[in-house]
């Protein structure tokens, strides 16, 4: 398993405001990376590997979210007996 960190910085039309809201973006952040994970994938198109977890942090309010993906690989197979 590799990690890699990227930062991306978002910039809204008007004050975001309070510890809630903050919150609120990070876990709109991971279901948005998450569905991408679901269509078309994070990992780069000719490579074999997946994306396994996302963590969503943010430094003002010091906190993070994060998911564990089931992968196709780990994931019970609902037609075997």
């Amino acid at each position: 398993m590799k990690k890699h960190q990227f930062m991306v910085e978002l910039e809204f039309e008007d004050k975001v405001s309070g510890d809630d809201q903050i919150k609120e973006i990070m876990q709109n952040i991971l279901e948005s990376l998450k569905h991408c994970c679901d269509t078309a994938g994070l990992a780069p198109e000719d490579s074999e590997t997946f994306t396994t977890k996302i963590t969503v942090s943010n430094s003002i309010i010091n906190e993070k979210v994060e998911d564990s993906l089931v992968t196709f690989a780990s994931s019970v197979d609902p037609f075997s007996s």
